[in-house]
């Protein structure tokens, strides 16, 4: 999957993310990078309001990991489990987040949801904002098998 191929897709299947201008800047298969404009995710005080800065972190994990459960493996069912998110500066104009996974976390991950149907992995997803750090998310997603018999 490319990077223009899964914004397309988010755009497509996810309305926030067409709401909050959502932009795929980077895509590897170890790596991400969204971005989203301030206006249409800002608050009543001008800055980036904390729903929007968590959609958009919540994605970044969910899209790094859901390109690796596509075509050619059974259909799985993948979220967020579990995130705690510290804020640590305004976001005060366009905001970019970044996540990255290892390869033997990543492997670990798809063996694991292989053979017991169901697995987990831990991401530490930044939010940055006029070159700082403004937010850190540490996120557990999970995801499950489906079943594909009727």
């Amino acid at each position: 999957m490319t990077a223009e191929q899964l914004q397309q897709f988010l755009l497509a299947e996810i309305p926030l993310a067409r709401c909050m201008a959502l932009e795929v800047e980077s895509l590897s298969a170890s790596a991400i990078r969204l971005a989203a404009p301030l206006e249409p995710n800002r608050n009543d005080k001008g800055t980036g309001f904390g729903g929007s800065i968590a959609s958009l972190m919540t994605l970044a994990g969910w899209s790094l990991l859901h390109q690796h459960l596509e075509p050619g493996q059974p259909p799985a069912a993948l979220m967020i489990h579990k995130s705690e998110l510290n804020y640590q500066a305004p976001v005060t104009g366009r905001m970019t987040v970044e996540t990255t996974i290892d390869q033997a976390s990543l492997q670990h991950f798809l063996a694991t949801l292989q053979q017991r149907r169901k697995a987990r992995v831990e991401l530490e997803i930044d939010c940055h904002s006029d070159q700082r750090l403004c937010a850190r998310m540490h996120g557990r997603f999970v995801a499950l098998l489906q079943d594909t018999n009727p």
